[in-house]
C-alpha cells in the first residue's frame, strides 16, 4: 500500500487547533481506526501520515522524521508488529516519542511496550478528546 500523506482541510473547522503544526504518523493495520485517526488529528490542524504497517511506518518515518512529532501505533499487526517497529524507529530517533494502541492490554505486554519507551498505552475505545489534549500537552513541553 502506498504511503498517504493528508494535510489539514481547508474548509473543515478544528474542534481545538493543534498548539504546533508538526506532524503524526498513525500506524494500524485496521483501516477504519487509521482513517478515524487521521480525520480526527487533520481536524485538530496536525499534519498526519497514515501507515498500514511496520513496514510502510519505517518508510514514511525515514523520509519525514524532521517533520513527525510523534507516532501513534497499534502493537498487534500482521509482519512486523508495533514492537518491532518501534525498535526500527528508535534506530533512526532513539529519542521518539511513540503512543501505543490496542485493543485491550495485558500486563505483560503493557510492561514490555513501557520498558521500550512508549510514551503512554491506550485502548481503542479510548475517547479521541482525551488523546488529543494528551497529545497536545506532551507537544506544548517539547
Amino acid at each position: 500500500m502506498k504511503a498517504v500523506q493528508t494535510m489539514p482541510h481547508e474548509h473543515s473547522l478544528p474542534v481545538n487547533p493543534a498548539p504546533s503544526p508538526r506532524g503524526i504518523l498513525v500506524v494500524d493495520d485496521d483501516d477504519i481506526v487509521r482513517s478515524l485517526l487521521g480525520t480526527f488529528f487533520r481536524q485538530n490542524g496536525f499534519i498526519v501520515w497514515l501507515a498500514s504497517d511496520g513496514e510502510e511506518a519505517v518508510e514514511i518515518y525515514e523520509d519525514y522524521h524532521d517533520e513527525i512529532a510523534f507516532v501513534v501505533m497499534e502493537v498487534d499487526m500482521p509482519g512486523m508488529d508495533g514492537l518491532q517497529t518501534l525498535l526500527k524507529l528508535k534506530e533512526l530517533e532513539p529519542d521518539i516519542v511513540c503512543y501505543f494502541i490496542r485493543g485491550e492490554w495485558d500486563s505483560e505486554t503493557a510492561v514490555k511496550v513501557m520498558e521500550m519507551g512508549a510514551v503512554s498505552l491506550v485502548t481503542k475505545s479510548f475517547l479521541l478528546k482525551v488523546l488529543a489534549g494528551t497529545v497536545r500537552e506532551r507537544l506544548a513541553n517539547t
